[in-house]
């Protein structure tokens, strides 16, 4: 019997245009291993990462229609994640073609 870890009682589960490339891109830059990637055609409609520390985050392309932050130019959700090289972290992702976002005072 393979070795099974139960998921987090709670997981972020995150609706992408294109969750396929957005798995591609964190796999690359943040080193999740992928568990599940479903879909047809091309389109990931749904996927499953991992992290060595045991975290999950599942993926989905909901399909025409939706609009993501890009397209609404605003924030839709936010993620608490623990890391321990913030500065690592952040170089990695911005050397990926992420956009650091600033801080905005309520």
């Amino acid at each position: 019997m393979p070795d099974y870890t139960p998921d987090p009682q709670v997981v972020p589960y995150l609706l992408y245009e294109d969750a396929g490339g957005a798995m591609d891109w964190l796999i690359g830059v943040f080193g999740f291993t992928e568990r599940l990637r479903d879909g047809a055609e091309g389109v990931v409609r749904h996927g499953e990462l991992l992290l060595d520390n045991g975290g999950v985050i599942m993926l989905g392309s909901p399909g025409a229609g939706f609009r993501g932050p890009a397209k609404l130019g605003e924030v839709t959700q936010l993620q608490c994640i623990t890391i321990t090289d913030l500065d690592g972290h952040r170089a990695r992702a911005m050397a990926a073609g992420a956009e650091a976002m600033p801080c905005r005072k309520a």
